[in-house]
Parts: structure tokens; C-alpha cells; sequence
């Protein structure tokens, strides 16, 4: 197997695979007590999450199974690799000597390893970025919406992520959750010109509210646009500087400050004396009709996603979109729900989503230029542990969307120790223990 560091970037061509480490231990007696039960359960937390960081990010399931074989118990423990590429000789002798030693020692020897060995399955040619076992029997509700009265119930549902679009200094926050909201090539792409756009023509539309000086004549002009983008370079600089990459700030202020000379000339070249912008002669040089369009086919790049996230489908869980439109109802009660959420999904399409697309851009912008930055080195480090957490949950089955960070450190730091209630270590039964995600 090739050996490769654990800091390796991710081959898109590898997550095509589901690749798979197991462990097989062998318990020197006929049962597997409870508290070896728990210590089993520990090791394979501590291998998922490296509280440590001996190892890196480099599982995100492990299924434990157990086995009786002539009086003795076996139990296979299958780690899901994010890449065999990034899981090497060296990383499979950090996880022995750290968190399989504890295990050992704590087992006074009643738990030896017999074998390990890397089992390669080619899932799909095309990987989706989560999978998630949809339960035919599940009836989507009102329920199911994260809330606890009809009104914040209704902004969940409308904007999938409320506190997005106020955390706006929270910048890791904002990276994982654009990354976890925008699966796939599609969707980033469509957005990465769709936000300037919305960018330039609200510009525009700002243009036409004047402070003072109401003609190109004059020598000194004030008017919205320019207010509004002293206001978001003072508060991306400001972000900039808590987060210690000034040079982001000064990119994103760069690319506001051109996004709004655009959108002065735009509304220069086809203003009208005497006519605003919300009546305007040239119907078809109206800003408002611009920026819904990109915001309608920003809104549509999402259906590009090969999972719808919760609330919109009326559950508590991601769903794919053959699922939600396809799927055949088991009961009435079933029937009649889905088809209002498929209803609701639809109406929401070209005016409530399209609405979040539209008045998103003041945070999003900012994020896009991160990116950029980030794909052309700038801070690699910081940038590839969170793609990592990002992928991480992504392929966990579940990805959380109310996730806290705080400092940069906390993007490892999400992964913290998952403790399961329902852990067991059962005759012919196996358990799943996969990422933890928060119900927030």
C-alpha cells in the first residue's frame, strides 16, 4: 500500500470508492463482558475522532461486528477510510501504538489483534456525498421541523440554517456550512457567478438613493451603494483582522469595490431623469429583474445536489431527491404529507428560496473569495482540515448543520467523542457508530 502522510489533499478520483480498514480482535473468552464492551466502544470513538491528534482525520464510519467462532469471540471492526490515499503504514502504526495499546492494556491481554487488512469496494463511479437509508415507512410532518412555535418553525423551513445569515464574524461557521450546503461541482460553479452578480445589481439599484450629488456632472456624488459598501469592507476587514488573514479582507473589500463601480455604471449608462429604478423605461436594463433571475438559477443549482437538506422535506434528515419526488407512499397519512411538502417545495422555489438567494450575497461573498483564496494556497492548513471535517460529515450520512466553532483550532475539534446510549456488542448483530451529528 502506498504510504502517504495523513496531511495528503483528498483524491476526487479515490472518494469514488468505499474503502474500507479492518480490524479483526480476538477475545480469549466465551462472552464479551459489558465493560469490555465499553472499551471496544472507546478505542473506536478515539480511532473515528483522534481527541489526541495522533492520527488526523481519517475515518468517518466504523461498523463493529461480532462473532462466535469454536468456544471464542471475534470482533471485526470496519473503518471507513475519507481516502485510502491519506492512510498509510504510518498512520496504522500511530492508531496501534496510541489508541490500541489503551485498548489492550485496559483488557489485561483478554484482547489481541489478529489481523488487519484493507478491503477495497468500488461503490459507484460517481460518489454521492451522503448516503443515507431512506425509511419508506417515515411520514414527514410538521413535527419534524426544528422549532418550538409556528414562527421559528416557518424560518427553519425557510432558510434551512437561520443563524447564518447573523453570524457573520463567525468565519468557519460560515465556511462549513457553505461547503456542507452546495454538494458537488454544480452548485459551488453556478454560484461563484451568481453572487457578483446579485452583488452588481443591488449595487445598482442602491445607486439611484442619492446623499448628495444627484449627476455624473458633479465632482462629489454619495448615494447608498457607496454607503452600504464602506459599511461591509469595514466589516470584512474587521473579520479579516479577529481572524488573523488581513489579506482576505483586502480581497473581499477589492472585489466589493469592483462590484460596486459596476453597478454605478450600470445605473449611469441607463438611468433616466425623473424615473427610478422600481419604474424604470428601459424595463429591460432594471436591475430587480436581473437580480432575480441570477437568484432564481442560483436557487435552482441547488436541485444539482444529489440530497435535499432537512426541513424542506418535512424530516429531521437529508433526503435524496428520487426519494422525495419519487418515492411511493406506504399509507394515506404518508401520501398527504409528502405531497404538501412536495407542494411547498415547489411554490418555495421561486419565491422563498429565491428570496434567501437574493439577500444572502452580503455574507456569501466574502466566503467566495475565501475559497478562491484557499485554491490558490492561502492559508492550505486552516483550509484543508476544514474541507476535511466538511467531507467528514458529508459522507457520515447525516451532515449536522447547527455546528459551533469558535477558533480556528475548533475545526478538528468538531469531531469530539461520540458517546452511543445504544452501543452493544451483541450475538449476529452489528453496530453502526458513525459521526456524531447535532440535532440543534
Amino acid at each position: 500500500m502506498q504510504q502517504e502522510g495523513a496531511e495528503k489533499c483528498v483524491d476526487f478520483d479515490d472518494l469514488a470508492k468505499v474503502i474500507i480498514f479492518r480490524q479483526n480482535l480476538m477475545v480469549a473468552s466465551e462472552t464479551v463482558e459489558p465493560w469490555l464492551a465499553a472499551q471496544v466502544e472507546e478505542y473506536v470513538q478515539n480511532a473515528l475522532n483522534d481527541p489526541d491528534g495522533e492520527i488526523g482525520i481519517i475515518f468517518y464510519r466504523a461498523i463493529v461486528s461480532k462473532n462466535a467462532i469454536q468456544g471464542k469471540q471475534e470482533i471485526d471492526i470496519d473503518f471507513h477510510l475519507i481516502s485510502q490515499k491519506r492512510f498509510g503504514d504510518e498512520e496504522k502504526n500511530k492508531l496501534k501504538t496510541s489508541y490500541l495499546n489503551r485498548l489492550m492494556l485496559s483488557s489485561n491481554n483478554i484482547v489481541t489483534l489478529k489481523s488487519e487488512r484493507v478491503i477495497e469496494i468500488v461503490k459507484e463511479e460517481k460518489r454521492e456525498p451522503v448516503f443515507h437509508h431512506v425509511d419508506s415507512e417515515e411520514v414527514p410532518g410538521y413535527s419534524k421541523i426544528n422549532g418550538g412555535n409556528f414562527i421559528t418553525k416557518f424560518f427553519h423551513y425557510w432558510l434551512i440554517i437561520p443563524p447564518v445569515q447573523w453570524r457573520f464574524f463567525d468565519l468557519v461557521y460560515q465556511l462549513y456550512t457553505f461547503d456542507i450546503m452546495h454538494f458537488g461541482f454544480v452548485s459551488k460553479f453556478v454560484h461563484f457567478f451568481t453572487i457578483p452578480a446579485n452583488v452588481i445589481f443591488s449595487m445598482s439599484f442602491l445607486a439611484q438613493f442619492s446623499i448628495f450629488g444627484n449627476s455624473s456632472e458633479e465632482l462629489f456624488m454619495l448615494n447608498a451603494s457607496t454607503i452600504f459598501l464602506l459599511f461591509l469592507s469595514i466589516m470584512y476587514m474587521t473579520a479579516s483582522f479577529v481572524w488573523r488573514c488581513w489579506e482576505w479582507g483586502v480581497a473581499t473589500s477589492a472585489v466589493l469595490f469592483v462590484c460596486w463601480m459596476g453597478g454605478n455604471m450600470w445605473y449611469w449608462t441607463f438611468m433616466v431623469e425623473g424615473n427610478s429604478w422600481y419604474n424604470p423605461t428601459y424595463l429591460w436594463a432594471n436591475p430587480i429583474i436581473w437580480s432575480y433571475l441570477a437568484s432564481i438559477v442560483q436557487a435552482g443549482s441547488h436541485m444539482c445536489s444529489p440530497q435535499l437538506p432537512p426541513y424542506i422535506t418535512g424530516v429531521d434528515h437529508w433526503e435524496s431527491l428520487p426519494a422525495f419526488f419519487c418515492q411511493k407512499s406506504t399509507s394515506a397519512e404518508q401520501f398527504v404529507k409528502r405531497l404538501c411538502f412536495r407542494f411547498m417545495a415547489i411554490l418555495s422555489y421561486p419565491t422563498l428560496s429565491t428570496a434567501v438567494s437574493w439577500f444572502s450575497w452580503p455574507h456569501l461573498i466574502g466566503i467566495e473569495v475565501f475559497y478562491i483564496l484557499g485554491g490558490i494556497g492561502f492559508k492550505p492548513k486552516f483550509f484543508q482540515d476544514l474541507l476535511r471535517v466538511a467531507e467528514k460529515e458529508e459522507r457520515s450520512g447525516n451532515a449536522g448543520l447547527h455546528i459551533t466553532h469558535v477558533r480556528p483550532s475548533d475545526v478538528i475539534d468538531s469531531c469530539t467523542p461520540f458517546k452511543s446510549e445504544s452501543y452493544q456488542l451483541l450475538g449476529n448483530e452489528i453496530c453502526t457508530i458513525d459521526m456524531p451529528v447535532d440535532k440543534d
